[in-house]
C-alpha cells in the first residue's frame, strides 16, 4: 500500500474518532479512556472493580452533559447542575468532561472547585498527566496542542497552560478549594465539583459558600463562559437550592 495513501487513511480515521469523542462522552471514556462499562446498575461486588461505568446510569446522565454542550452551539445553553449520588464516579466522569473541553478548544481556560483543595488538586494533577502521557488521548489533538511527551514541569497539582493558550492572561486549568483565593483568575469554564461538603452544612457556612458564589466564582468566570456543577445534596437549603430555582440554569437529577 502507498504510505502516503495509508497515512491519508490513518489521517480520516483520526479525524473521525476526534469528531465523535468532541461530542460523545461515553464515546470518549469508554473507548479513549478504556473506562469499562457494565451493562446494568453497579453492584458492591462490582465496587472492586472500579473505575466502571454503567449503561444504566451513568450513560443518560452524562448524555444530559452534550446535549447541554450542543445548546450551548446554539448559543441557547444554560449553566448545568448534575446530582448524583455519592460514590458514582461524577469527578472522574467530570475530569473527562474538562478534557473534553479542550478537544473542541484546546484554549480553553478552565478553573476547577472543589470543597477541599486538596481534591481539586488532584484532579489537576490527573488531567495534566492524561494529557501528556496518554497516547491514544494524544493522536485526537491536531498538532502543536499539546505539551511533548518528555516536556519537564508541565504535570502539574496545581495549574497548567496548554501550548495554544500562549497569548491568554490565565492559565489553561487552576485549581482550587472553595475557600481559596482566586482574585484576579479569568476562565471560560467552571468546574464546581462536589462545592458543597457535609462539614459546611454543620458548620453554618452556607451564606459564606452563597457569598463565595457570588463574589468570586461570577467574577472569575468570562461573561460569555458556562459553568458545570456536580454534587450530592446534604441540605434543602444549600447552595443547590439556589441554582435549582434559578433559570440560568439546567438541573438533572436521576433521584
Amino acid at each position: 500500500m502507498n504510505l502516503d495513501y495509508a497515512a491519508g487513511i490513518e489521517a480520516a480515521t483520526q479525524h473521525k474518532l476526534l469528531v465523535r469523542a468532541k461530542s460523545d462522552l461515553w464515546f470518549l471514556a469508554t473507548e479513549i479512556f478504556e473506562i469499562e462499562a457494565v451493562p446494568g446498575l453497579i453492584s458492591r461486588k462490582d465496587c472492586e472493580r472500579l473505575p466502571l461505568i454503567s449503561e444504566s446510569f451513568h450513560r443518560p446522565m452524562i448524555a444530559e452533559w452534550d446535549r447541554m454542550r450542543r445548546l450551548r452551539l446554539d448559543g441557547k445553553g444554560r449553566h448545568m447542575l448534575s446530582l448524583w449520588p455519592r460514590e458514582f464516579d461524577k469527578t472522574l466522569l467530570m475530569k473527562i468532561q474538562a478534557v473534553q473541553d479542550y478537544l473542541n478548544d484546546p484554549k480553553c481556560t478552565i478553573c476547577w472547585w472543589h470543597a477541599v483543595e486538596e481534591k481539586a488538586q488532584e484532579v489537576c494533577h490527573w488531567i495534566s498527566t492524561q494529557l501528556q502521557k496518554n497516547r491514544k488521548l494524544r493522536r485526537l489533538f491536531p498538532s502543536g496542542s499539546l505539551p511533548s511527551e518528555n516536556a519537564k514541569r508541565f504535570i502539574s497539582a496545581v495549574e497548567f497552560d496548554l501550548p495554544a493558550n500562549v497569548a491568554a492572561h490565565s492559565p489553561s486549568f487552576r485549581a482550587y478549594g472553595w475557600t481559596s483565593e482566586a482574585t484576579g483568575g479569568h476562565c471560560k469554564k467552571a468546574k464546581l465539583d462536589d462545592v458543597v461538603a457535609r462539614s459546611i452544612i454543620e458548620d453554618n457556612q452556607i451564606k459564606k459558600q452563597a457569598d463565595w458564589y457570588s463574589n468570586t466564582v461570577c467574577n472569575v468566570l468570562q461573561a460569555s463562559g458556562w459553568i458545570d456543577a456536580a454534587g450530592t445534596r446534604w441540605d434543602v437549603y444549600d447552595q443547590y437550592s439556589r441554582w435549582i430555582d434559578s433559570r440560568n440554569w439546567q438541573v438533572h437529577s436521576p433521584l
